[in-house]
């Protein structure tokens, strides 16, 4: 593993939100990245199981640096039943 001296105390955040129109009804995606504002490493997403694009659940590019969301406008009509905190790993 390559080792860093960058703490990695700030960030950039790159948004790209896409109207999908193809999609019946329409749908939305947005394309998220982030990188160390100092060094400019690329952070990867972790926890997110599938890779390529899925228009009912996030994805993954191949090396993890970008995060596929889909999104509607509006409030959401469900909301979640149960929810919990997993501490990273020490």
């Amino acid at each position: 593993m390559e080792k860093v001296s960058c703490q990695h105390l700030e960030f950039e955040a790159f948004v790209d939100v896409n109207r999908l129109e193809d999609l019946v009804p329409m749908g939305f995606m947005a394309d998220i990245r982030i990188r160390c504002k100092d060094c400019e490493r690329p952070f990867h997403f972790v926890g997110v199981p599938d890779f390529g694009l899925d228009f009912t659940k996030p994805t993954l590019n191949v090396d993890s640096t970008e995060l596929h969301c889909p999104l509607a406008p509006g409030p959401a009509q469900w909301l979640p039943t149960s929810m919990r905190y997993t501490a990273p790993p020490s």
